[in-house]
């Protein structure tokens, strides 16, 4: 099978699929009216398992002084704390290597709102948080604000806020500067709503910079759009925790063996004598010209 710009993903501008079991839901549309990307998230998302997530990061860099935890696509914040929350439930003080979390996202609509921390938690999010806190009171790392029908309006508490940084950034200009060795990215449910070029982009840069120390954490929303396959064509393997992913022992990236189509290929290639970002803006202009 061929990877090319029709099986890489689906045109998202076109349907209306979204990820589910969302809480935070925020459509960004262009000047036409399309759709650019969601925000959809939610606390403790379903695709997830983070405390099984949290043991296997654990034992994976038992050796290791300091972790790497970059969180893209981060949305309102909430997956941010919730791995927070369920690192410090279940290592203690141990988590300490783990942090700050680094989380960025594209929007600073986004990143305001993640600043601000106050998250109205439906009935579903409070039991998944029962699970993923190793038997944990959710008051231990969230201040109850309000109380309603079957939701409940929290806050990360000041011991949880202090384990993150946020900030504004777009994937595709960041991936360059991503750290090689023992690093946990998180690129979750933000596949889909790159182009197909720009996610074959972001795949080769990926498996090019990561050794096998790394982990890529991805949703159930990519998977449907293919990006599993995506990842496996260039040297990235599943692990035993769902929807997470490391590269291939002793595998070598070699365009030429993999299944990318020749116009893919050629593309990809000359993007290794630029920098990523410096490659998206002349493949932006070029579209210009084009128009």
């Amino acid at each position: 099978m061929y990877i090319n710009s029709l099986s890489l993903n689906n045109n998202l501008y076109n349907t209306c699929t979204s990820p589910s079991f969302t809480s935070f839901k925020r459509e960004v549309k262009n000047k036409n009216g399309l759709l650019s990307y969601r925000g959809d998230t939610c606390s403790f998302r379903h695709d997830l398992d983070f405390d099984l997530l949290v043991n296997y990061v654990n034992s994976k860099y038992k050796k290791a002084n300091k972790v790497n935890v970059i969180m893209h696509a981060c949305s309102s914040g909430e997956e941010v704390y919730s791995f927070a929350a369920a690192l410090k439930s279940i290592l203690g003080d141990e988590c300490k290597k783990f942090t700050p979390l680094q989380a960025r996202d594209l929007d600073p609509v986004h990143i305001n709102l993640a600043k601000s921390a106050h998250y109205s938690m439906e009935s579903y999010e409070l039991d998944n948080a029962k699970i993923n806190l190793a038997g944990d009171s959710l008051d231990k790392y969230y201040d109850l604000l309000d109380r309603g029908y079957m939701y409940e309006l929290r806050t990360p508490n000041k011991d949880l806020k202090s384990m993150v940084r946020f900030k504004q950034a777009d994937i595709l200009k960041d991936v360059d500067f991503i750290p090689k060795k023992n690093t946990v990215l998180f690129a979750r449910n933000l596949w889909p709503y790159l182009e197909n070029m720009q996610s074959a982009l972001l795949a080769y840069k990926l498996s090019k910079i990561f050794d096998k120390s790394s982990l890529l954490v991805i949703g159930d929303f990519d998977v449907e759009f293919g990006m599993g396959y995506l990842l496996e064509s260039v040297g990235f393997k599943k692990t035993i925790i769902r929807n997470v992913y490391e590269k291939a022992e002793n595998f070598i990236l070699d365009l030429e063996k993999t299944n990318f189509d020749d116009e893919t290929k050629k593309i990809l290639k000359t993007s290794d004598y630029y920098g990523v970002e410096k490659f998206v803006k002349i493949i932006n202009f070029a579209k210009l010209l084009i128009k």
